[in-house]
């Protein structure tokens, strides 16, 4: 149910990359979510608990400010099908998988050239 490959459009050799990077670090990126959602409301993270994840992950500044850290959970959080059960203003695992390849692309990388996803 991921929306990745519409976070990096047009450039499937770039996503393909993208994809290589997170299943490199699926184990740690799977653990730190269960930690994060044993923390929040498990089995997903809720809006403010990522928001102060981030924060403790000191992602919030100049570069990606709240407003953008904002817009990007809601970017993330949106369904496109009707079957998903993943609770409103909470991320599920596949999405937190989304929101870390949207906050590489907002804090280092332009969301205007997605082909640079990767570089983030």
């Amino acid at each position: 149910y991921t929306k990745i490959f519409r976070v990096i459009k047009g450039n499937e050799k770039e996503l393909n990359k993208v994809k290589k990077v997170l299943w490199r670090n699926y184990q740690r990126i799977k653990e730190l979510f269960t930690s994060e959602s044993g923390l929040s409301s498990y089995p997903s993270i809720s809006w403010n608990d990522f928001t102060a994840f981030c924060y403790f992950c000191q992602l919030v500044d100049k570069n990606l400010n709240l407003s953008s850290l904002d817009m990007i959970f809601i970017a993330t959080n949106v369904s496109l099908h009707e079957y998903s059960t993943n609770a409103e203003r909470s991320l599920s695992r596949y999405e937190f998988l989304e929101i870390l390849v949207r906050l590489a692309i907002g804090k280092y990388g332009s969301t205007m050239v997605p082909h640079k996803a990767l570089e983030a």
